[in-house]
């Protein structure tokens, strides 16, 4: 029993090493490279959860089923800075992790969408990465 919880504990600490997003807190910041040539690197600012139900979401002028909305448990992340704002649409975030279409992954209220935010389910989480300063290194 007690090699069991060890072994818990450290795959715990393995867990908030390789995905450290799911065990953020708002406020934390977080780094991504996107797919440009040079590996750019974007600042992004955890928000929290996603409480709101998915909800059909108006697309010219029609109804779409739940696809077109955030789960409840996604993360919210907010842009930090940087050069790549989160909506960039050629070899950004979303192209980085495949966070396609932008409706499905925005996180919003009724009346419009917030282009400058990116909910996303957990899953999606792996290559962020928490930002720990400026600097020239290639780890963070």
């Amino acid at each position: 029993r007690e090699a069991a919880l060890k072994l818990a504990e450290r795959q715990l600490e393995e867990a908030k090493r390789a995905a450290p997003a799911l065990f953020a807190e708002p406020g934390d910041l977080f780094t991504f490279h996107t797919c440009y040539s040079d590996g750019e690197q974007c600042t992004i600012k955890y928000v929290g959860r996603n409480t709101t139900p998915p909800r059909k979401v108006e697309f010219r002028g029609t109804y779409k089923d739940n696809r077109f909305s955030p789960e409840i448990g996604w993360l919210i992340f907010h842009n930090a800075g940087g050069y790549t704002p989160i909506n960039v649409c050629n070899r950004g975030l979303r192209d980085t992790i495949g966070a396609w279409p932008i409706a499905q992954y925005s996180h919003y209220d009724e009346k419009e969408m917030k282009g400058d935010t990116l909910c996303i389910p957990p899953e999606m989480c792996g290559d962020l990465k928490a930002w720990k300063g400026y600097g020239y290194d290639s780890d963070y």
